[in-house]
């Protein structure tokens, strides 16, 4: 019989490394406090809803957002896909692409991306479905 020793980070991702672990959780707390100002997106119920958010807000996280993946990923040689997406100068489908990628290994990093994808950066609406970001006449639910 053998023992083994996991350590599990505050999101659930599993590592073999007490160290790893400890950075993971660094950069949990990074995006955590990209996030600070955002309001949540469910009701009482749990189900999710359309919430105005303040757009400065959104689109100044966004911005620190695209900084920290673009700082994570400079070692996996990402670095200069994030540096584009800051200046608008691809589309917004190379970050999904390659996000999801790396999901496993930054699970974090996807989730949070996966917001940003309902969140229109015009508006600031927050919406329950990525479609409505880039379709927002479109949606006829209320807003929050």
């Amino acid at each position: 019989m053998k023992t083994m020793l996991i350590y599990v980070a505050d999101d659930g991702k599993k590592f073999n490394s007490q160290h790893e672990c400890e950075e993971y959780e660094k950069l949990i707390d990074r995006v955590n406090n990209i996030m600070i100002g955002f309001r949540p997106n469910k009701n009482e119920e749990g189900y999710y809803i359309a919430v105005k958010q303040d757009k400065d807000i959104v689109n100044k996280a966004y911005d620190e957002f695209l900084k920290l993946c673009e700082e994570v990923f400079e070692k996996h040689g990402y670095g200069e896909l994030f540096q584009k997406a800051r200046e608008k100068t691809i589309h917004p489908s190379h970050l999904s692409y390659t996000l999801s990628d790396w999901s496993d290994k930054y699970p974090v990093i996807w989730a949070t991306y996966c917001r940003f994808e309902n969140i229109s950066l015009e508006s600031g609406i927050e919406y329950t479905q990525p479609y409505y970001a880039t379709h927002e006449k479109e949606y006829i639910w209320d807003i929050h």
